[in-house]
């Protein structure tokens, strides 16, 4: 006999009253912010743990275990299966691209980019630099897909007249996939931008148009949040669009950090272990609510 524990209906009662605005998109937003500092972490103490050719190994194992929750979320509802896209791309990223772009630079033995007495741009990020041109390339061919929901993708499908046809009647879409392709694109993308704005050889640190770009990434960040997923509830679109909303905020974070107004205390986990374990133990209650709070509510309907 299998016994299934369920949440008492007091519980459920509580989680399904924040399935509604703003507290969706508070909750969304708020998980991928800190993400982004966790996953620095969690490359740092892997660089840590498993030195060297070690963590080629290690990184190729998460890669591979990355594409097999994807490919498990085929056969889930959204929520879970957009949950499970963006840990099986989170995955992928660290264990292949990241140390793809490691190893690839240390093969080559690129140098880094010294500025003004100290380390710019390290080689994982010279290389990485140079995949600009191959990630148009392949975002054009992406927003070419006729039964595409992206909103930048339709934005420039209505606003340049270069619809590539009409929709797939009754077409499934493969949220596990979609999220872990958005997440994926959407790294690679606010990676080459910040590399961009600050080298020297594009614009620069103090270039008038990197202070604008950050200016920039505020509003936008701040506008997709408070203004479009400020009135949203369905959980798992809202996680799909705090995607890029919380990357663009991100994006200042960064920016902010390399002129050294702030501190990122993420990228030193052993001399702030508790600041960042309570860090991640308030990521995995927010990555727990996201998948509770929309079984309650519909338990509760």
């Amino acid at each position: 006999m299998t016994v299934q524990a369920t949440p008492s209906p007091r519980l459920e009662s509580r989680l399904a009253q924040y399935n509604r605005a703003p507290y969706v998109a508070l909750l969304t937003v708020a998980t991928i912010l800190l993400w982004k500092a966790l996953a620095h972490s969690l490359s740092v103490l892997l660089d840590h743990i498993f030195p060297g050719g070690q963590m080629i190994a290690v990184g190729a194992v998460m890669g591979i275990a990355g594409f097999a929750l994807i490919w498990n979320g085929f056969k889930r509802d959204e929520v879970p299966a957009t949950l499970m896209g963006f840990a099986g791309g989170s995955l992928i990223w660290i264990g292949w691209m990241e140390q793809a772009f490691y190893g690839f630079a240390e093969l080559q033995q690129i140098p880094p980019y010294e500025w003004q007495g100290f380390t710019l741009l390290t080689p994982n990020l010279l290389l990485m630099q140079a995949t600009l041109v191959p990630f148009l390339v392949l975002l054009i061919f992406m927003g070419a897909n006729k039964d595409t929901r992206c909103r930048m993708f339709l934005w420039f499908h209505r606003n340049l007249r270069i619809r590539p046809g009409k929709p797939t009647q009754g077409y499934k879409r493969q949220f596990s996939r979609i999220t872990a392709m958005e997440h994926l694109f959407v790294t690679w993308f606010f990676y080459v931008l910040n590399i961009m704005l600050f080298d020297p050889r594009v614009l620069g640190p103090f270039h008038p148009a990197t202070y604008a770009a950050f200016g920039i990434t505020l509003v936008w960040g701040g506008y997709l949040w408070f203004i479009k997923m400020w009135p949203q509830k369905a959980m798992g679109y809202a996680f799909r669009y705090a995607i890029p909303t919380g990357s663009a905020l991100w994006l200042a974070v960064e920016m902010a950090s390399l002129w050294q107004w702030i501190k990122e205390i993420w990228l030193y986990p052993l001399q702030y272990p508790l600041a960042m374990s309570f860090m991640l133990a308030i990521f995995i209650a927010c990555f727990g609510a996201i998948y509770a709070i929309p079984k309650a509510a519909s338990a509760r309907s």
